[in-house]
């Protein structure tokens, strides 16, 4: 998936405490969650600049956001790695009944208890797409 969504809503997979390893990112200082959230979906810094934006970090404690052009494996190439108290976003295509939703990403996982319906698919969007066809998505 390319970073720019279109006809397509954009949404993001969430993960808590973690960053993308990765160099190539652009820093901005003092900013908002909600600010960096915009600036990721809509692909444009505080300016109006165009930047292109695949998944981003941020640090609530010292309200930075890190931009990437990069998405962590399995979507992407980037690695993942702990760091409490960061959060890493990462940008995807969704229906437009789920525009601008956060889905929590849980990376090696598994499902304990019932499941009312499994579906096989090949891509995390695939999934959050056949989810929010559900009455009880979460």
């Amino acid at each position: 998936m390319s970073a720019v969504c279109e006809n397509k809503a954009t949404g993001f997979l969430v993960l808590d405490n973690t960053i993308l390893s990765t160099a190539d990112s652009i820093v901005y200082k003092d900013t908002p969650e909600q600010d960096c959230f915009t600036t990721c979906s809509t692909n444009r810094d505080q300016f109006g600049r165009s930047i292109l934006c695949a998944s981003f970090v941020y640090d609530h404690s010292s309200f930075t956001c890190t931009i990437f052009k990069e998405k962590a494996k399995p979507e992407g190439k980037a690695e993942v790695a702990q760091v409490v108290g960061k959060r890493y976003f990462e940008k995807m295509r969704c229906p437009k009944e789920c525009a601008d939703s956060q889905f929590i990403r849980a990376d090696d996982s598994v499902l304990i208890g019932f499941a009312r319906n499994v579906t096989l698919v090949e891509t995390m969007e695939q999934c959050v797409g056949q989810c929010v066809k559900e009455i009880d998505c979460k």
